[in-house]
């Protein structure tokens, strides 16, 4: 265990935080063409953890790719969350490249209340509250985010969510390989491929 999840831990965390914190620090994850294969459903069960715990109704992992955001994984406690797995739109506008560059807070409890509001993906998927992490590559580059919202406002939620968040993210960036996409290792039991 590292020494920023230990130090989570010990701040008396509840039972399911910690547990997740655990997890993410053997996870693998990988990038799929469909949801419905069965190689990828531990990382959709860990966005769903992600998702329960932080009492979200949307978790995903994008990939900035020439200037698109693309969705990589996606859980979603709704049939349909306005996004799709393999689907883009322009990181221009978003609040993924927002947080990245600084612009947004990676912790927002009330969208309504915040720079974020009157922007066009606000209103398309119903963002009501919202917690980002940059998932950022040991060489520094930006892989892309771990993201999950709220259709509703939540004003419980609180700069340490989003530092959670970030640990979750680090794990993620930990099972990219040197050509840039998301793995599956741990989570099936795979041995580990050479990268």
């Amino acid at each position: 265990m590292n020494d920023r999840l230990d130090a989570f831990t010990a701040i008396l965390l509840p039972r399911s935080v910690a547990r997740l914190l655990e997890g993410a620090a053997q996870i693998g994850v990988a990038t799929a063409d469909s949801t419905n294969d069965p190689v990828y459903l531990p990382i959709q069960e860990f966005l769903a953890q992600v998702r329960t715990v932080f009492r979200m109704d949307v978790a995903f992992v994008s990939e900035f790719a020439q200037d698109q955001r693309i969705f990589r994984v996606v859980s979603a406690a709704v049939d349909d969350p306005g996004i799709r797995v393999g689907e883009g739109d322009p990181t221009l506008d978003t609040y993924c490249r927002m947080v990245v560059e600084d612009r947004l807070d990676r912790c927002v409890p009330d969208t309504a209340a915040s720079p974020a509001a009157g922007m066009a993906v606000t209103r398309r998927l119903r963002i009501g509250a919202y917690l980002a992490a940059t998932i950022r590559l040991t060489g520094g580059q930006v892989f892309g985010t771990l993201c999950c919202y709220s259709h509703t406002a939540r004003l419980d939620l609180q700069d340490k969510d989003a530092d959670i968040l970030q640990v979750l993210a680090d794990a993620v960036a930990a099972s990219v390989d040197k050509h840039g996409d998301l793995r599956q290792r741990v989570w099936l039991g795979a041995p580990a491929a050479d990268s």
